[in-house]
């Protein structure tokens, strides 16, 4: 268990994320021999107790169960039942938040633009002291708004919310995979559609008034891809089992 969470705490920099609400690393400690791995998009009951029917040694999710406010008025309700479970079976959970969606190389963000066939170029944007929210991605050839919403509904395997006020024809999109709506004013002018997994009300009105194109895929779809990349490259560097649970959430 040490050894599996010093190099993901190193390969992730989570160092580097110390703005984050949510604890990065270790949530819950638990047995130190691990071989077989749950991970998972968010640490619920319902995927550890299907951990725990796997015989799973470790749990990984990519949403923590910690945050850093949240003890202030003591431990108790669903949270303090999901530790009572996990510490009942001894099953240690490891959390990344932030990190995985901004890694360069397994992070949610960068692979949804590979799996869209857009080329990465470079992350811009700043909020509250974190920068490179947006990762700027171009297609090598511009693709229609029409084919894309179907590549993307195929992606993410649910219909996306989609709100068309930019150009038919797309060539540079930005990803901020889970909860990105208030980030919708800060978006790159070069920006022709803006995908990310949630859209509240106020959002039409600023992108009819920005003339760009916005598409809300689900934060739990836009947040698949990191958890899973994760997973593998522990079975190569650790020679451990893994095994991706869903508990999906169509939002």
């Amino acid at each position: 268990l040490q050894e599996i969470e010093q190099f993901l705490n190193s390969y992730l920099e989570i160092e580097n994320y110390q703005t984050d609400s949510f604890i990065n690393g270790l949530n819950v400690s638990g047995k130190e021999r691990i071989e077989k791995i749950v991970v998972g998009v968010s640490p619920n009951m319902e995927l550890f107790k299907k951990a725990d029917k796997w015989r799973a040694d470790l749990i990984i999710t990519h949403h923590a169960l910690l945050n850093k406010g949240m003890l202030k008025d003591g431990l108790r309700g669903v949270i303090r039942d999901r530790i009572n479970f996990l510490l009942s079976k001894n099953i240690p959970l490891l959390c990344y938040h932030l990190p995985l969606d901004f890694h360069r190389e397994i992070g949610n963000n960068v692979l949804i633009l590979e799996k869209l066939g857009a080329d990465f170029k470079r992350q811009a944007g700043e909020l509250e002291g974190f920068k490179g929210i947006f990762f700027i991605g171009r297609f090598p050839k511009s693709v229609s708004i029409n084919v894309l919403i179907k590549k993307i509904k195929k992606l993410f395997q649910q219909e996306p919310k989609t709100v068309l006020f930019g150009k038919k024809a797309i060539k540079t999109i930005a990803v901020v995979s889970g909860a990105g709506t208030k980030l919708v004013a800060h978006l790159p002018k070069e920006v022709d559609l803006y995908l990310t997994g949630e859209i509240t009300e106020s959002v039409p009105p600023l992108v009819k008034e920005m003339k760009i194109n916005f598409i809300a895929a689900g934060h739990y779809a836009t947040e698949v891809f990191g958890i899973q990349a994760l997973a593998k490259k522990l079975e190569e560097k650790f020679r451990v089992k893994t095994k991706f649970i869903p508990v999906r959430v169509p939002y």
